[in-house]
């Protein structure tokens, strides 16, 4: 298991202040995901911190493998620009992504 991230503990505050629960490194093997809120969607949402190391063309194989094998509904990716502009923004981000209303 790795390391939690300063962005990851951010993004799962965040959420947290949003009235979500959430888990950290969650285990969907061969895979980890960044935070799982189980309490969205029909199956649970993944959130992914996403930095320069992500691939686009791997990751949509994972996202896809992932929400066919385990029935996650959605995976919601987290610019890290977004994580470092604040805890406004990134709210305003979450919600957005998650469709929330103001």
């Amino acid at each position: 298991m790795k390391e939690r991230t300063p962005r990851q503990m951010i993004v799962e505050k965040a959420l947290n202040k949003l009235g979500f629960q959430t888990e950290l490194e969650v285990l969907f093997p061969p895979f980890q995901a960044d935070i799982v809120c189980y309490e969205l969607g029909n199956g649970g949402v993944i959130f992914e911190i996403d930095g320069e190391e992500h691939r686009k063309r791997r990751d949509n194989k994972r996202d896809e493998f992932i929400m066919n094998k385990y029935g996650i509904t959605r995976i919601i990716r987290v610019p890290n620009e977004i994580v470092d502009e604040g805890s406004e923004k990134l709210e305003k981000y979450l919600k957005e992504q998650i469709q929330l209303g103001e």
